[in-house]
């Protein structure tokens, strides 16, 4: 999702080079340490929450026993005052998922075009359509992925988003003789995952548009060429040629 997450849902650290480090083995609560190895605390810590929380903390804390616990609010630069407000909030984890068409939900885009949340499928020929998942509160498990509604002629596989993924690529394909979709024919992508013994269905957003379309377009004029063809135990070399065909 292009951020950097670390183990535990805790903050990466960067530690300067030549700085003592150690390898660790994460063992659940109260139990005893295997021969001679010392043992290190590990208190929870969370700087930014990771995707779509940006600076906010986050933390998704499983208590080992009933008790009192303590949740403790600084400044990263040790300032504080009364001009300085933070709203928290402690409830108990509500296992869900989002979809979104493309990159919709991710902090760092990559600039691609709307196009790829809108496909045009050209008869005779495919188009992918990425569909992104955000897990909410440590679910985890496999998201079925579908669309519906295509237009005549236009057919997709089902896919799924596998545990802990959270990216699948749906291919959208129409028949050479797929007649052209209406312009107003809207694109419907729709998961489904068991959660608590409870079926959940969301369907696919994109945050930056309100429309997203599937259409069908005439076969491309431009169709790419590789040679030579790459044989068992010779080297590689391609040659990429674009060919234009007018009509």
């Amino acid at each position: 999702m292009g951020q950097r997450l670390a183990w535990l849902g805790t903050s990466p650290q960067n530690h300067p080079k030549n700085y003592n480090a150690r390898k660790v083995e994460i063992l659940p609560p109260q139990t005893p340490a295997p021969g001679d190895s010392s043992t290190l605390t590990l208190f929870y810590r969370n700087d930014d929450g990771g995707p779509v929380y940006g600076k906010d903390s986050y933390l998704l804390f499983d208590p080992p026993a009933d008790g009192e616990y303590l949740v403790r609010l600084r400044d990263l630069s040790g300032s504080g005052g009364l001009r300085h407000t933070y709203r928290l909030t402690v409830r108990p984890a509500r296992p869900d998922f989002r979809l979104y068409l493309d990159d919709g939900f991710m902090q760092q885009r990559d600039l691609r075009g709307a196009g790829a949340r809108s496909p045009n499928v050209p008869q005779g020929g495919s188009v992918p359509l990425v569909v992104s998942a955000l897990r909410i509160d440590g679910f985890r498990d496999e998201i079925r992925i579908e669309a519906l509604d295509l237009p005549p002629g236009v057919g997709s596989e089902p896919g799924a988003i596998r545990r802990d993924e959270f990216q699948t690529t749906l291919i959208f394909t129409a028949d050479a003789s797929a007649p052209p979709a209406p312009p107003d024919h809207r694109l419907k992508i729709q998961g489904r995952a068991r959660i608590g013994g409870v079926e959940r269905i969301h369907a696919a957003v994109d945050p930056d548009s309100g429309l997203n379309l599937v259409t069908v377009v005439p076969p491309s004029t431009i169709r790419p060429r590789v040679e030579p063809e790459h044989r068992a135990g010779s080297p590689v070399r391609m040659t990429s040629l674009m060919r234009w065909a007018s009509k």
